[in-house]
């Protein structure tokens, strides 16, 4: 075998690795990333260097996107249960490519603030439309004892869109906040023609196949013994209400709310910290996100593949308090290679944790609602992000000049969410996740 066949063996193995619409998606999930974080972090610039809008304003603002989010999150996933996943994997890229398009001719002609801001608050309503269909795309085609993993895949997704857009909106940005936005279209109707022609139905409620419930036809015979099935602590019922009613993924999901609201200090606390407290430059601390989203793209999913013979849960108890021990340990934290060495043992805490968390969604999910919960989780997942930024600016404001006391505050979300983790354990079972 000559040195191409071998490379084109090597490719060929590799794609075999998912199903094709697996693929797709996480495609589709770079493009996306990379238009929303090619934009996102300069509409603050626009708004307030351009327009000159008060701060408070453009806050309220992302406040508003932040709730427009979570209701377009959990509306979509439960439609695409009922639909389809396919109209909403083409339709929300799309939508927000052509929203992007009016926003870009609202910037060219320096239209005012609120029309432009709820524009740009559609985009949002698109963007989130996306996510948990995809999450639920990815459940329908692999198969449970693999999720962990392909969660993982969409996370180095992310992650390298959120890396390469900033770069290009950082270039674009110095010459043309028009241009910035119609690329940023371009890429929605890219996201969407994609899908379009490489998605078919997932969904049960289309394709008639509905797979076992539980997670034990997926493991060694030794091993089933040693789980309750969650399966059996679903409640019956087809509609919005029935993930809240169902009290194993309620914890669950509140469990993650404290997770995700120590995750949210990383773009809210932190910054202000290190800069005005630490002193390092805003050079520096775009070195410390750049070492974030680097060390996720190139090292979760060996995290992964080096925890997946271990338990979930367990691996989120210990993950929580790591996540907890090293916010703590910035309270210690000087100047910036403390900084730099605190940021990797973060990342690799949020690399253990994350990926698990929509894991256990989609392990406790019916088939037929794995769309609603989806969206529904996403609900409690956008309250974390929306109000982790606020809870941050309060303990900067309450202990001024007191890192230990700020921190040993934050480090408190880590370890109530490792105890609801532990009793959540205890109680309704664990999720094995053996290779």
């Amino acid at each position: 075998m000559g040195a191409r066949d071998k490379v084109r063996a090597r490719i060929q193995k590799f794609l075999s690795t998912w199903p094709r619409p697996v693929w797709v998606i996480l495609l589709g999930w770079v493009i996306n990333s990379t238009g929303f974080g090619m934009i996102v972090p300069f509409m603050s610039l626009y708004f307030h260097q351009v327009l000159g809008i008060p701060m408070k304003f453009i806050g309220l603002l992302f406040l508003a996107t932040a709730i427009v989010r979570a209701i377009s999150g959990m509306v979509s996933g439960r439609l695409s249960d009922r639909i389809g996943r396919r109209p909403l994997l083409i339709l929300a890229p799309a939508g927000r490519g052509i929203t992007f398009f009016v926003v870009a001719f609202l910037v060219h002609h320096r239209a005012p603030f609120f029309p432009t801001a709820f524009v740009i608050a559609v985009t949002f309503l698109m963007a989130a439309a996306y996510q948990p269909v995809a999450q639920a795309v990815v459940a329908d085609a692999v198969e449970k004892n693999r999720r962990l993993q392909a969660y993982a895949w969409t996370r180095v997704a992310m992650n390298l869109g959120w890396a390469l857009g900033p770069a290009m909106g950082g270039y674009i940005s110095q010459f043309s906040y028009t241009f910035l936005f119609v690329i940023g279209g371009i890429l929605g109707l890219g996201a969407a023609l994609l899908v379009f022609m490489g998605v078919p139905e997932t969904a049960p409620i289309k394709t008639g196949s509905f797979p076992e419930k539980g997670i034990e036809k997926d493991m060694p015979e030794e091993k089933r013994e040693t789980i309750r099935p969650m399966g059996n602590l679903r409640p019956p019922g087809d509609s919005f209400l029935v993930p809240l009613r169902d009290k194993p993924f309620v914890h669950y999901a509140v469990a993650t709310l404290f997770l995700y609201l120590l995750m949210a200090q990383l773009v809210a606390t932190l910054p202000v910290y290190a800069v005005e407290w630490v002193q390092i430059s805003k050079v520096q601390l775009g070195h410390l996100f750049a070492l974030n989203g680097l060390l996720v793209v190139f090292l979760q999913t060996s995290v992964i593949r080096y925890l997946k013979r271990f338990s979930i849960l367990r691996v989120q108890v210990f993950g929580s308090l790591a996540y907890a021990l090293f916010y703590f340990l910035m309270a210690g934290a000087d100047a910036f290679p403390a900084l730099l060495v605190l940021i990797v043992g973060i990342t690799l805490a949020e690399m253990s944790v994350t990926p698990g968390t929509v894991t256990v969604v989609s392990q406790m999910a019916p088939a037929k609602s794995m769309g609603n919960y989806m969206g529904v989780f996403g609900l409690f997942s956008s309250a974390a992000w929306s109000f982790g930024p606020f809870i941050g600016g309060l303990l900067l404001d309450f202990f001024p000049g007191r890192p230990y006391a700020l921190w040993g505050t934050v480090a408190v979300l880590g370890i109530i969410a490792s105890g609801f983790y532990m009793k959540f354990r205890s109680r309704f079972g664990d999720i094995w996740s053996g290779s």
